[in-house]
């Protein structure tokens, strides 16, 4: 197409200098400054990773757009025929659909528009092998490097050929892998988890398995794929999110909403975003923040309860510890392994009373006959006291309960303590 200036030559219409068709004259200022630029790396080199399949691409599209690359079928080396020989309406973009192109129809494709050519078409092919090459990092130069014939024809490298093997480094282009894709397709309830209901990640991650599927020719039912997301999102943490999307699921399947699975992710990712920006996002209902408040109060009250048990026991324990040291003094009051009836200390005499120390028995001062009380009293006192104890541990089951009764039981300990004090 040509149109007319204002010195009365005629141009070629084009979106930017280097879409025309003509050869590229490097002697020239003009011809130099676009080698520069149509060889110089992208901003962001390419790790080889997955997940930075679809940023590298977008950028290469760019780059490719800007020089011509994709322009006129005479100098077009992006869009490659089906059969590698026969341009057509049908041909297949290698950006998107390099799964589809086998090396046997890139090789043919080389052999015919580039290889032992001297024109434009060649020189956009070497250009962005140039570009290629810059626009990855280390690792995935190292991969390349080892499979050279994957991207060499007679010795010349053909550009999309190369950008087919840099992409082999993120995926495994075999039917293997759609299997894979299929199947974590189906999981996406795990993956939420994996990505600890970021949703965001979890839209990316969905987006970025259906485009390795397209670009190998295959897809996911609709219907299915629409389930699997939903399945997904009922995975989130976030309670008001979570019934949004449950409610919209019902409605889908009720045939009340109609939905793609691309505007079930867009609408997810940007629901998302604004309870994350209004700092919604997994925040506590009323009710929730009243049950905290009532939990808090409940420990509040139970350490408060055993505190006071604490100080309870280490009374007891002082006493205990009074009592230990008596009984280290005197232990022999304790003690008859012999079986006697009476025993003589010094200028003193002792009987064996068995109604004392809860009916174990100790050497007292008088006799069992003169012991004050009926002789089962003091058998009768202590089932009585176990008893007691065990009905308490029941019904006092509560901390709360256990501490009232614990303050009682001191008291009552003080009282026996001097009762059994003047026994005898």
């Amino acid at each position: 197409m040509t149109a007319s200036t204002g010195n009365n030559s005629t141009a070629t219409f084009a979106f930017g200098p280097s879409q025309e068709t003509d050869i590229l004259d490097y002697k020239t200022k003009e011809g130099k400054k676009e080698f520069e630029k149509a060889t110089t790396g992208l901003d962001k080199k390419f790790d080889g990773k997955a997940d930075k399949m679809i940023a590298f691409k977008e950028e290469l599209r760019d780059r490719t757009n800007d020089h011509g690359w994709d322009g006129d079928k005479a100098v077009n080396i992006i869009m490659i025929p089906k059969d590698g020989q026969t341009p057509g309406n049908d041909d297949l973009n290698v950006l998107d659909k390099y799964g589809q192109l086998s090396i046997q129809t890139l090789t043919l494709w080389a052999n015919r528009f580039i290889v032992a050519k001297q024109d434009r078409r060649s020189q956009n092919n070497h250009n962005m092998v140039k570009c290629l090459k810059k626009s990855i990092s280390s690792e995935v130069r190292a991969y390349i490097a080892l499979k050279k014939n994957q991207y060499t024809v007679k010795d010349v490298e053909i550009a999309p050929m190369l950008y087919k093997c840099i992409m082999g480094r993120a995926e495994v282009d075999t039917k293997s892998t759609c299997a894979v894709i299929r199947r974590e397709l189906s999981n996406l309830d795990s993956k939420m988890q994996e990505l600890e209901c970021n949703v965001s990640k979890f839209v990316e991650d969905v987006r970025q398995h259906v485009i390795s599927l397209e670009n190998r020719g295959e897809s996911m039912n609709d219907e299915d794929l629409l389930l699997n997301i939903f399945t997904g999102l009922r995975e989130v943490k976030d309670k008001t999110f979570r019934e949004k999307f449950m409610r919209l699921e019902d409605e889908v399947m009720m045939s009340e909403t109609f939905l793609t699975p691309e505007e079930l992710l867009t609408k997810a990712e940007t629901n998302y975003k604004v309870r994350i920006q209004t700092q919604q996002w997994e925040a506590l209902s009323p009710e929730e923040e009243e049950i905290i408040a009532m939990q808090a109060t409940i420990t509040k009250l139970q350490d408060e309860n055993l505190k006071l048990v604490a100080n309870k026991q280490g009374k007891k324990g002082g006493s205990r510890q009074k009592t230990r040291k008596i009984k280290a003094r005197d232990q022999w009051k304790f003690e008859n392994k012999k079986g006697l009836k009476e025993l003589t200390r010094g200028d003193n005499t002792y009987y064996w009373c068995p109604y004392h120390n809860d009916g174990k028995g100790m050497w007292t001062a008088h006799k069992p006959s003169e012991h004050k009380g009926k002789p089962d009293d003091v058998k009768t006192k202590s089932k009585k006291k176990k008893k007691d104890s065990n009905d308490e541990n029941d019904e006092n089951a509560d901390p709360n309960v256990q501490a009232m009764a614990a303050v009682q039981e001191l008291g009552e300990s003080d009282d026996e303590s001097d009762s059994d004090g003047s026994q005898g």
